[in-house]
């Protein structure tokens, strides 16, 4: 999955989608879903989440990786 640039990578367990995203190296972006369709609204949602908590904190975010496998 991709998102402004940053990549999610899902798993499946415990009959739910359990995601991270995967080209950053200092901070930790994670997000859940029970169906693909809500674990991609909840990986939008993080990433737009950690990108305006970076800007309100007077922040610069982290750059996603271009290529992190």
């Amino acid at each position: 999955m991709k998102h402004r640039g940053y990549m999610g990578k899902v798993e499946f367990e415990d009959d739910e989608f359990y995601g991270v995203v995967v080209n950053l190296h200092r901070d930790h972006v994670d997000f859940r879903g029970r169906t693909i369709d809500e674990v991609r609204e909840a990986f939008h949602d993080s990433v737009d989440f950690y990108l305006k908590g970076c800007e309100e904190d007077g922040e610069e975010p982290e750059r996603p990786v271009a290529n992190p496998l």
